[in-house]
């Protein structure tokens, strides 16, 4: 067609640049018979008008009005042009969106989160059915500040249901369906969210005693039952302050001299469909650790190699081996949730509060604060990114409520003499 064109042209006998003005006049006559409004010049100003529809304004229509009836049809044309891309709403976006989200994050759990918001906070909410070239950043404000008060939203909570309205934006920006990110302009008024309560350190944590007594009868379990290598995960934790996740997934090729390499974690794993319902499809190990800190290494010491040590004898000794694994009784890998349990029911026959692993984990973090282990130290053992993750959700005083009396006072003895004079 196009040598058939240039032939043509050279012959004279067409010009391609009036070809080119004919095939634009079509393309504005095709685009202005899709517009459902008539065209006028109004006799009394003279600028030629229509209407176009806009679902802001009360009867969802506005007048458009031009000196010149091409200035007119320009604005119709753009208008129609765009209108399949700028009248994509928040929940078009949100399936595409949630595909694109599977693929850019490792984590099935973080997408079925996501999933579970959208359903509580937005899939019947509706400003999703709104076309986003009508929402305004005083409306978007308006609808944040509305979701704070309905939910009387800490910080935390609302940044978790919040990730959907950023990414939704962000995603229609970089699919090119918006040019400005309007959500990015939206200042909301921070002092409205519930301030986050710190948790006493009474359920957070295990006090000395405590600790004692639930090593001490989980060192019992294995003596009178050389089988149950899963006790001996307690005094572990106890010992390295790893994740639960990472110590399921403790492999004998990870204790390197003095040093224990971290750098795999069981995760839950899910399958996402696509309008966001999913399946579970169990506990695995990832070769990557939880938080974006990464592999790391935990001291070895010698109680935590000691309880090594028991493991391996037992595991030889019955047998017990699934692709090198260290808590692998009877030749399967144990999963983080038979471990929880097992503290649960160890609590229960101690007769003190339930505490999970995470809360062995805390004890942990908070024994090296206490300790006087600088802070880069403690941040990186932990496996936290970020040392304010360290402080503000796993630093406990590990001294009981009735007993900082005491406390305080031989802080200040050196003062009593000095006042009794």
């Amino acid at each position: 067609m196009d040598d058939m064109l240039s032939f043509l042209q050279e012959k004279g006998i067409i010009n391609i640049d009036d070809v080119r003005d004919m095939m634009e006049q079509e393309r504005r006559k095709s685009i202005i018979s899709k517009h459902k409004y008539s065209i006028f010049q109004d006799k009394k100003d003279g600028r030629w008008k229509t209407v176009v529809d806009d679902p802001t304004k009360k009867n969802g229509k506005k007048l458009v009005a031009k000196k010149y009836r091409r200035d007119l049809e320009d604005y119709i044309i753009d208008l129609i042009d765009e209108e399949p891309r700028n009248s994509s709403t928040l929940r078009e976006l949100y399936t595409p969106w949630l595909q694109s989200r599977i693929l850019e994050t490792r984590s099935s759990g973080t997408v079925k989160r996501n999933a579970l918001d959208w359903k509580r906070y937005y899939s019947e909410d509706p400003i999703v059915d709104i076309p986003i070239k009508y929402l305004t950043c005083q409306q978007l404000k308006d609808w944040a500040h509305k979701k704070i008060r309905d939910n009387d939203f800490t910080k935390k909570q609302y940044y978790n249901m919040i990730v959907i309205m950023n990414k939704l934006w962000e995603y229609a920006k970089d699919c090119g369906i918006i040019e400005t990110n309007k959500w990015c302009e939206v200042k909301v008024n921070k002092k409205l969210l519930k301030r986050d309560v710190k948790k006493s350190n009474e359920t957070q944590i295990y006090f000395l005693e405590e600790k004692i007594k639930v090593v001490s009868y989980a060192l019992s379990r294995f003596t009178n039952n050389h089988r149950d290598i899963t006790a001996l995960a307690i005094p572990l934790m106890f010992l390295t302050g790893m994740r639960i996740g990472e110590i399921v997934a403790l492999k004998y090729e990870d204790f390197c001299g003095d040093e224990i390499l971290v750098r795999r974690s069981e995760i839950a794993k899910y399958d996402i469909y696509e309008d966001g319902e999913y399946r579970y499809l169990g506990q695995i190990v990832e070769e990557h650790t939880k938080t974006d800190a990464g592999e790391r290494s935990i001291p070895y010491t010698q109680g935590a190699k000691q309880i090594i040590g028991y493991i391996k004898m037992a595991s030889e000794e019955y047998g017990f081996y699934d692709d090198g694994y260290v808590f692998c009784p009877n030749s399967k890998r144990i999963k983080s949730n038979a471990i929880n349990q097992r503290i649960y029911d160890f609590c229960d026959k101690l007769k003190i509060p339930k505490k999970s692993a995470h809360k062995i984990r805390k004890t942990f973090i908070s024994q090296m604060i206490v300790t006087g282990i600088d802070l880069d130290t403690v941040c990186r053992v932990s496996g936290h990114a970020d040392i304010s993750t360290t402080f503000n959700s796993y630093t406990y005083s590990l001294v009981k409520k009735e007993d900082r009396a005491e406390v305080f006072s031989g802080m200040c003895s050196d003062l009593d003499n000095v006042i009794n004079v």
